[in-house]
């Protein structure tokens, strides 16, 4: 251990595991023979904690790692128990918890801290048997979240110079929470079918084979939805292709509105979708497909032909977890369910 802190400046070391991964770690030291007084006051190294935050945000770590060891080098640094780094939520939510570190305070206390945060650059508060004290942080003067840090009731309360250095470490971390934010929008785009707003094929297949694995170990039922739009074609040439992409995207509004939050819903090609609805039985799926049916109806008229309107045809598979089966084999039958309909008119 000794070698590995030479190694790394400020006591920040990769320590390797026996399967292979690295665990990250923040050694600190002090003689053995300094007098207990002069350990028990914590002194604040300005300066060495500074370097400690820039040196694991700038070190070419993933961002939420390096959220963690800067919160965890800020907490040493002030004799925390424990912490954590908030980030944005979507509009008007509290912000939410992005890494923690050491113990955890009571919820009730640390969801008041978010919410004055979210009202004020700096919040501190008691309650629950800590003391508390947030800072903003800020990325070119916008608020990306804020960094927490708690202490035991009977500790000492936080300082006026412990809360001038909390906002200069604010500072930096807003850095690493907008990289963290611009990683998510890219990963999100890189899952995400961009007319319709919807899981594209490989991001649906993937989530989707992650979810019938859970429920291979369940009693709970589920069904596949195979879903083509028909008659599109007619739009494009009556109307051209942007008339197209529009109705697609009113079809991807319409999927929205009858589908509940832990539904999977997916483009998975030109005009086809998948949706895999979990808790439902086929008693129940056929219900769901009457209500798209008569919700589509509203873009009938879209073809410009009424003789040949956009309509739907679906394909529906089953999952029984007394017969579990692979996510290809309900693809197939799924996509099989809809050919037989389209063959019977």
């Amino acid at each position: 251990l000794a070698q590995a802190v030479a190694w790394h400046s400020d006591g920040v070391v990769f320590l390797p595991l026996a399967d292979g991964r690295q665990m990250l770690a923040l050694a600190a030291a002090a003689p053995v023979e300094a007098p207990v007084e002069a350990m028990e006051q914590r002194p604040l190294h300005r300066d060495r904690l500074l370097r400690q935050v820039v040196q694991a945000l700038r070190d070419g770590l993933a961002p939420d790692v390096a959220l963690v060891a800067a919160l965890a080098a800020t907490g040493l640094a002030f004799g925390a128990a424990g912490g954590a780094v908030l980030r944005r939520g979507a509009a008007a939510a509290p912000l939410r918890i992005a890494v923690d570190w050491g113990t955890k305070p009571a919820p009730a206390v640390l969801a008041k801290l978010r919410t004055a945060l979210a009202q004020q650059d700096e919040v501190a508060l008691a309650g629950g048997g800590v003391q508390m004290l947030g800072r903003a942080t800020r990325y070119r003067r916008a608020v990306e979240g804020a960094v927490v840090l708690w202490r035991r009731g009977d500790d000492a309360p936080f300082a006026d110079a412990e809360r001038a250095l909390l906002a200069e470490v604010a500072d930096h971390l807003g850095i690493a929470l907008a990289q963290l934010e611009a990683q998510d929008r890219i990963l999100a785009l890189s899952r995400t079918d961009p007319l319709t707003g919807l899981f594209n094929r490989p991001a649906f297949f993937e989530e989707f084979s992650r979810r019938v694995a859970r429920l291979d170990r369940g009693e709970k039922p589920a069904v596949l939805l195979d879903i083509a739009v028909l008659n599109l074609r007619l739009v494009n040439q009556r109307r051209g292709p942007a008339e197209e992409d529009a109705a697609l995207a009113a079809f991807a509004g319409v999927l929205r509105e009858h589908t509940r939050a832990g539904d999977l819903v997916g483009r998975v090609g030109d005009n086809e979708f998948l949706l895999w609805i979990e808790g439902i039985d086929l008693a129940s799926a056929e219900r769901r497909i009457a209500a798209l049916d008569r919700a589509v109806g509203r873009l009938a008229e879209l073809t410009g032909d009424p003789a040949h309107p956009l309509a739907l045809r679906v394909g529906v598979a089953g999952f029984d977890p007394r017969r579990p089966e692979t996510p290809a084999m309900l693809i197939a039958r799924a996509a099989a369910g809809r050919a037989a309909v389209g063959a019977a008119g």
